[in-house]
C-alpha cells in the first residue's frame, strides 16, 4: 500500500512540475526555430517612424511588444505549443476575459502591481489557424486602456 501511495504522490509532483510560468513559455519558444518570434521596443518603434503605432508611446505606458506566432510550424510543434499554454499556471496573472468558439480558443490575462498593469498577455489556440501568444508589457493604467481603446475605433 505505501508504495501505491508513493507512486500516486510522484505522478502528482510531476504534474505540478510540469506547469510553466509566462517566462518559462517565451524561453521555451523563442528557441523553436519554427515559431516565429518577434519583439519590438518603444525605441524601435520610435526609430522606424512607425506613426500607426500610436498605442505604444511611453505616455500610454507600453514599452514592449512581443509576438509568439505558429505559421509555419510542424503540427508536432504546434501541438506542444498549444498544450504549452494550456499547462499555463502563472499565479502572477489573473484571467480577464475567456472566449471559446468552435475549435477556437481566446483568453486574456493580466499581471497587475498595485493599481498598474504591469503585462497583458493575449492567447489564441485552435481550429485550423494558426496559434498566437502575444504579451504588452509596460506600466499601463487603466486610463491608458481606455485611450488605447479609443484610438482603434
Amino acid at each position: 500500500m505505501k508504495k501505491y501511495m508513493l507512486i500516486l504522490m510522484l505522478i502528482l509532483i510531476c504534474q505540478v512540475g510540469k506547469s510553466q510560468t509566462m517566462d518559462d513559455l517565451f524561453n521555451e519558444f523563442t528557441k523553436t526555430e519554427q515559431v516565429k518570434h518577434v519583439k519590438i521596443h518603444y525605441d524601435e518603434i520610435k526609430e522606424l517612424g512607425i506613426k500607426q503605432i500610436k498605442v505604444t508611446t511611453p505616455d500610454m505606458g507600453i514599452n514592449a511588444i512581443e509576438i509568439l506566432h505558429t505559421e509555419g510550424c510542424t503540427p508536432k510543434t504546434k501541438k506542444r505549443f498549444t498544450k504549452a499554454i494550456r499547462e499555463l499556471d502563472d499565479p502572477r496573472f489573473e484571467t480577464i476575459v475567456t472566449f471559446n468558439e468552435k475549435d477556437n480558443r481566446c483568453k486574456v490575462l493580466v499581471r497587475v502591481e498595485g493599481e498598474t498593469i504591469r503585462e497583458l498577455v493575449l492567447l489564441r489556440t485552435g481550429g485550423n489557424d494558426d496559434d498566437n501568444l502575444i504579451r504588452i508589457k509596460g506600466k499601463i493604467k487603466s486610463s491608458d486602456i481606455d485611450k488605447m481603446i479609443a484610438s482603434l475605433w
